[in-house]
């Protein structure tokens, strides 16, 4: 089976739930987290596996 790649927009507390759903599907995968230039990085990118 295809599994399907997300990005999300916004490392927010959205996009961090987001990102906990996203790794609790085993259809789906993270592919990424979009963040406006400069600014500060979310500490629980560092989280992810």
């Amino acid at each position: 089976m295809k599994k399907t790649r997300l990005a999300i927009i916004g490392p927010g507390n959205v996009g961090r739930q987001c990102a906990e759903a996203i790794q609790a599907d085993p259809a789906s995968v993270l592919a990424g987290v979009v963040q406006r230039p400069g600014s500060a990085p979310a500490s629980w990118l560092k989280a992810l596996p």
